[in-house]
């Protein structure tokens, strides 16, 4: 979807640019000759690489800084009128979810994340943002849940063992953010 969306908006604005598609099973030397190469011109960056792709960079957002994940790569001038770039991460998943959000909900007593990966980390900012009073996390691999919630002391998160049956005794989330890739699968029992 993203050339698409992209390729069309060059096209109506009249901009000489192509969005094209680079699919790989890691960061590696080829993403770093990519985003390295002289008529690099910028890059979103999707799951699982959201991560992995941060040691590549030279500087980050505070957002992305905050959310410890970037899904886009910008590149920018080193110095005024200079002809070296240097490449900033960004995160605007988490303005995405933030303003879908605050679209249908004003007060959020309490949420529920699923999923503690780089989208997790933009879903617990924009809720935390929101002023979220407690985030539940839940992710079938409660360890990983666990990392995530320290990653973020400020923001009150709860991590949840299961969903199966909401706990008793704890309100139910007014907002429910799930991060989980489609592809995603879990085993049968």
């Amino acid at each position: 979807m993203s050339p698409t969306l992209h390729n069309t908006a060059f096209e109506v604005l009249g901009l000489p640019h192509k969005y094209e598609l680079l699919e790989t099973a890691d960061v590696g030397e080829e993403i770093k000759a990519v985003i390295t190469s002289p008529d690099f011109g910028g890059a979103s960056v999707t799951i699982p690489h959201k991560l992995d792709v941060i040691p590549l960079l030279d500087e980050l957002s505070s957002a992305a800084e905050a959310i410890g994940a970037v899904n886009t790569i910008i590149p920018k001038p080193a110095s005024v009128g200079g002809n070296t770039w240097k490449l900033l991460g960004d995160n605007t998943d988490w303005l995405g979810i933030r303003d879908s959000i605050n679209e249908h909900v004003t007060d959020i007593d309490t949420a529920l994340v699923i999923g503690a990966g780089g989208t997790s980390r933009a879903a617990i900012y924009a809720l935390h943002s929101l002023n979220a009073k407690v985030i539940y996390l839940h992710n079938r691999t409660t360890d990983k849940a666990r990392d995530l919630a320290a990653a973020f002391p400020n923001a009150h998160i709860e991590v949840l063992a299961a969903i199966e049956q909401w706990p008793l005794g704890i309100s139910p989330p007014s907002v429910i953010v799930s991060t989980v890739p489609s592809t995603a699968q879990t085993p049968a029992a």
